[in-house]
């Protein structure tokens, strides 16, 4: 087992504390292989019929509790005979099953439901809840009371972190070891240990030990950590005023550019979040634990303080910029957590700037007692969030709905699969409520809508559908751009055929294609452009031979990365119904809706 000094000390002056005894050492390796056992147990107790891993509830309980109470008690863990200990192990037991059982209620009752919707969102903020609440835990059970040093709680968070860093540094050594080994072994064509080392009985233990190792490792080398603190916390040192630098330069240039073209990038709000993110962290790591008094010469402290008063304008732009894209669309799940890290930020900010004009005897003097206060407010908005009716996705949910319910989205471009996939069960139960609304009862085509919704199985299926026999069940599969335009009866039979491509039998699956009808060419005859309606990345193009016949003739491509492309044409749909599109003139016609433009190669 690792073994280091018997005391060590952390900071210039601060007092030595005991290290962990030997036995406390095995107990933390021990608690990191039971979290390995307990994760093969809930990725492959189904398979052997254990129960409780037979459903998605308690596959998803084991995940939450394994990976998260035995770390939090390997960070905490100096005396195992500290009853404290096992009674905040056993809070922790309660607070994340608590929570992944209604996570795991969220992905049952109907097929298909996506998963990342509802766990990505949980692992996240669970995460943060632990790295936040743990430094609280263990000033708690060093001291023995409720009042927490500032000091111990910045040391706690450092030394936690890097902790982490280090056992999953150690962890994926170990995998690179594991792949060399069972290259060497391959070589020889000894077949037995090859497939001892990757196998999942052993694999999932073995991690658990060697994270276990890793723990041990960053809880015992106090000096190594509290350099390589040092390290890092010397190079937020150096950042710092550059940062600031181009805050206040960003600031200065808004004047001259306007607001304009800050909105057109449809991601201020997430730039402006990001560069809040580092300022608030470069600031925390340049006052430390609050004893440096002047950090920088004068000068520099100066600017750095220009740019923290500079922040709340930052954080008011933000959220201008979310409300506007939330009163154009409404709330998401992912707005609601850009909302929720808005305010936070805006908190960070505000009480930053009080503390650069509040002058004491230590620079930004009152940041200490700031950050413990918005600690815990993030602590509670952590478990609030993640609670039945007021998590992000209920609030999406009720957002959405509300919108088709009263009329500001069409029901032609209402998303009926982010209610029934990417809501969890409450907005596939929403999906079904909303065909008793009096408002929805009547409306034919919602109703539709709603039941070809919740009869799918899964988001997204390619190939035919039984129900469309003829040309003209296949017309009321697709969307036409105007809804009056009169679709070739032989062109849509080109869907029906045995020798369909794949163009057109993405239009046979979940998500209904678009059509308009444009003379890209030049020729005097139109061609049929399909959109997905779903991505509007690409475009396909049919038009007709010289006898007549309708061919594919040409692939269009949206300019610019997928991912850019993919956030600008969420808006795609209504700027065609609303006309907004033009032929941009080339040998093949390009074609710009909004402001994208597609370039076409022919066939």
């Amino acid at each position: 087992m690792p073994t280091d000094q018997a005391q060590t000390t952390s900071h210039a002056g601060e007092q030595s504390t005991l290290e962990i005894l030997p036995s406390e050492r095995w107990i933390i390796v021990g608690l990191a292989i039971f979290q390995g056992l307990g994760l093969f147990a809930a990725s492959y107790g189904r398979d052997l019929g254990l129960w409780p891993f037979t459903t998605i509830a308690g596959r998803f309980v084991c995940y939450a509790v394994v990976l998260a109470v035995p770390t939090t008690m390997a960070l905490c863990l100096t005396d195992r005979r500290d009853r404290r200990l096992w009674k905040y192990a056993g809070i922790m037991t309660l607070v994340y099953g608590g929570l992944a059982a209604y996570g795991g209620y969220q992905l049952s009752g109907y097929s298909g439901l996506n998963v990342e919707s509802v766990t990505l969102p949980f692992i996240l903020s669970m995460a943060v809840f632990l790295v936040v609440a743990t430094p609280f835990a263990q000033c708690w059970l060093a001291q023995g009371r409720f009042r927490f040093s500032y000091a111990e709680l910045f040391k706690h968070s450092w030394n936690d972190t890097l902790t982490l860093a280090i056992a999953a540094l150690f962890t994926g050594i170990f995998w690179l070891l594991l792949i060399l080994w069972q290259g060497m072994f391959a070589l020889i064509k000894v077949e037995f240990f090859s497939t001892i080392f990757s196998s999942n009985w052993f694999l999932y233990p073995a991690t658990g030990l060697f994270f276990g190792l890793g723990l041990v490792i960053g809880r015992t080398q106090h000096g190594a950590v509290g350099i390589l603190r040092n390290i890092v916390l010397s190079i937020l040192k150096g950042l710092l005023p550059v940062l600031s630098f181009v805050g206040i330069l960003f600031i200065c240039a808004l004047p001259f550019t306007g607001l304009e073209p800050l909105w057109k990038t449809r991601s201020a709000a997430s730039l402006l979040m990001v560069f809040l993110v580092a300022l608030v962290s470069l600031v925390n790591g340049v006052y430390q634990d609050g004893r440096n008094a002047r950090p920088y010469p004068a000068p520099i402290r100066r600017l750095v303080e220009a740019a923290v008063l500079l922040a709340p304008i930052y954080a008011g732009l933000a959220g201008y910029a979310l409300w506007l894209r939330v009163m154009q669309y409404g709330w998401t799940t992912h707005r609601v957590w850009a909302a929720i890290i808005c305010v936070t930020l805006a908190l960070y900010t505000l009480a930053y700037a009080y503390s650069a004009i509040r002058k004491t005897a230590v620079w930004l003097g009152n940041v200490s007692r700031f950050n413990v206060a918005i600690a815990l407010f993030i602590m509670a908005v952590l478990l609030l969030i993640n609670l039945p009716g007021i998590n992000p996705r209920a609030i999406a949910v009720a957002s959405q709905t509300q919108r088709l319910v009263d009329g500001t989205d069409s029901p032609g471009t209402f998303d009926y699969a982010f209610l029934r996939f990417h809501s969890g069960r409450d907005g596939a139960d929403a999906l079904r409520a909303l065909k008793k609304h009096k408002t929805v009862a009547g409306n034919k085509e919602i109703v539709q809508a709603i039941d070809d919704a919740l009869a799918r199985k899964r988001e997204y299926s390619f190939g035919p559908d039984p129900n469309v026999q003829t040309a003209k069940q296949m017309r009321r599969k697709l969307i036409t751009i105007p809804e009056t335009l009169a679709l070739d009866p032989d062109f849509l039979r080109m869907f029906l055929g045995k020798k369909a491509n794949y163009s057109l039998l993405r239009c046979l699956g979940t998500v209904p294609c678009v059509i308009i009808s444009l003379d890209l060419n030049r020729e005097g005859r139109e061609e049929y452009l399909i959109f997905r309606r779903n991505s509007f990345i690409g475009i396909d193009v049919y038009g007709r031979s010289e006898e007549g016949k309708w061919k594919w003739v040409a692939t269009g491509q949206a300019e610019g990365s997928w991912r850019k492309t993919r956030s600008r044409a969420k808006g795609s749909l209504e700027a065609l119904r609303k006309g907004n599109y033009r032929v941009v003139p080339s040998r093949w016609d390009a074609l710009r809706i909004g402001d994208i433009e597609y370039h076409f190669n022919t066939h």
